[in-house]
C-alpha cells in the first residue's frame, strides 16, 4: 500500500492542515509504503476519535488516523498512521507489520475480506465483511476485545454468498446495511 501527497513536497503533518487547494494540479509523491504478507482486498481510513467522558470533546490516540487492510487470507490488520510516518524518519521506505496495532488472523475463515467501513457516528467501530457471508463488528478502542457479529452467531453467515460492501446508517450508530453478490 503506498501513501500519496497530493499537495506535493509537503510533510503529513502540513498536509493534514493545508486548507489551500492551488498545488491539485501536481504529481503525487509516494510518502510511504507498507509491505504486507498477503495482497490487500479492502481497505478503509478513519480518525479513530472517542467522546472524552469528562468534556464535550473527542480525543484520539491516533493523531494521523488509523488505517484498516482487509486482507486477501481473511485477516484484517489495523495500523497507526503516525507510526508509520515515524518508523521512516522522512524517507520513502517501506515500513513493515511493526505498525500494525492490531491483527485479527482469518476472521474470515474462507476468503478475502471484501469490505471494510468505519462507523461515522462512533469512528472506532469497524465493520467487516468476507468471502465467508460473515460481517464482524470490531471496537478498535478496545484492544483486548474480540470481533463480534450483528446477531450474536458466530457460526453462521449473515449471507449465503459474499459481502461486497458494507455502509453505516449516517443518523443512527447501530444501523449497518449489507449487500452481498446474491442481492
Amino acid at each position: 500500500m503506498n501513501f500519496q501527497n497530493l499537495t506535493s513536497g509537503k510533510s503529513p503533518e502540513e498536509t493534514k492542515n493545508d486548507t489551500s487547494h492551488s498545488s491539485h494540479h501536481k504529481v503525487p509523491t509516494c510518502l510511504a509504503t507498507i509491505q504486507t504478507d498477503c495482497r490487500f482486498a479492502s481497505l478503509g481510513w478513519t480518525a479513530a476519535t472517542t467522546p472524552d467522558e469528562t468534556t464535550t470533546t473527542t480525543t484520539t490516540k491516533y493523531p494521523l488516523g488509523v488505517i484498516v487492510g482487509g486482507m486477501e487470507n481473511g485477516t484484517v490488520l489495523v495500523w497507526d498512521v503516525q507510526t508509520i510516518f515515524e518508523s521512516l524518519s522522512g524517507s520513502s521506505a517501506a515500513a513493515n507489520n511493526s505498525s500494525v496495532i492490531q491483527s485479527f488472523t482469518q476472521l474470515h475463515t474462507s476468503g478475502p475480506v471484501k469490505a471494510v467501513q468505519f462507523n461515522s457516528l462512533l469512528p472506532t467501530q469497524l465493520a467487516t465483511g468476507g468471502s465467508d457471508g460473515k460481517i464482524y463488528i470490531i471496537d478498535i478502542a478496545d484492544e483486548s476485545g474480540e470481533p463480534w457479529t450483528p446477531d450474536g452467531n458466530t457460526q453462521s453467515p449473515q449471507h449465503r454468498s459474499p459481502i461486497t460492501v458494507l455502509a453505516w446508517n449516517t443518523k443512527v450508530a447501530h444501523i449497518l446495511a449489507s449487500a452481498a453478490s446474491d442481492g
